[in-house]
């Protein structure tokens, strides 16, 4: 999810981490084969547990189901009003975890990640995806004043 996001929004600080542990681990090699095949180079990946400061520190989480929402917001109650689904603008539905599943299970679940990623960025970049120049997105985000950390609208503040 966070590469897909970070090919479509170069201009936001995205990070990837995870509620359990496999820290250390190298993105696993049935997505990074899905992922390639589409298009979508992967780069380095080093898999990292979520902290309250990263909760803190961040204006929106993403997640791919509803209990892993449940869980960061139990877990990280910093986290309340910045988690959302990955399908929020496009269904609100859960995207099944495919890990350990098989190629297959990557292969069904890749469409739908990608479909929900593009609402995301349709709705908190506001630039069309055709428009993106090889620079970026960069003017249509809204920067906070200290530490020019890229802001990300809350749900509240968009339009639909």
């Amino acid at each position: 999810m966070a590469v897909m996001l970070k090919e479509l929004t170069p201009a936001l600080t995205i990070m990837s981490a995870g509620l359990v542990g496999l820290e250390g681990r190298d993105m696993e090699s049935t997505a990074r084969a899905v992922a390639e095949q589409n298009g979508l180079s992967c780069g380095e990946h080093v898999a990292r547990k979520l902290t309250g400061e990263m909760c803190r520190e961040s204006d929106l989480i993403l997640v791919m189901e509803s209990s892993q929402k449940e869980r960061l917001i139990q877990k990280f109650p910093e986290a309340t009003g910045k988690v959302f689904l990955l399908t929020h603008w496009n269904g609100k539905h859960d995207i099944p975890d495919p890990y350990k599943r098989g190629r297959g299970a990557y292969e069904r679940i890749y469409p739908m990640m990608e479909a929900a990623t593009r609402a995301w960025t349709k709705k908190t970049v506001g630039a069309p995806l055709e428009a993106r120049t090889s620079k970026g997105v960069g003017r249509r985000v809204i920067y906070r004043e200290k530490k020019r950390k890229p802001f990300v609208p809350q749900a509240e503040h968009l339009q639909l």
